[in-house]
């Protein structure tokens, strides 16, 4: 009998483009990272997408906090640090965009129920 396969963060990037722009190399390159996923959150409408980018944003708030949580190869103190830093970089961001997408989806189901001529 074959072993289960192990669920592991580390997959391959859905998006390669957003992976591009994600980093972990310093607190400052994941700051810049974040402006720019900001950036493009913002100049986009369509609800999806900015559910994509969200998705991209605490998955890569996930990442880095997992990577100071490895047992294998524990990680310096000085590196877990800058990998906390770089996570609650991309959490502040993931708390603007859940405030953001939360009312682009309430705007999204209003549109659909006045289509319908729903009541409610």
């Amino acid at each position: 009998m074959t072993p289960a396969p192990r669920k592991t963060l580390f997959k391959p990037a859905k998006d390669k483009e957003l992976a591009d722009i994600v980093t972990f190399s310093s607190i400052a390159g994941a700051k810049a990272a974040a402006a720019e996923l900001k950036k493009r959150f913002n100049a986009t409408d369509d609800c999806p997408m900015k559910l994509h980018i969200y998705r991209a944003v605490i998955q890569a708030a996930n990442r880095a906090v997992a990577g100071t949580k490895r047992k294998l190869r524990p990680v310096s103190g000085e590196v877990k640090t800058k990998w906390l830093g770089v996570a609650k970089v991309y959490r502040d961001l993931q708390l603007y965009m859940e405030e953001e997408y939360a009312a682009c989806k309430q705007e999204r189901i209003a549109r659909y129920r006045r289509r319908k001529g729903c009541a409610y």
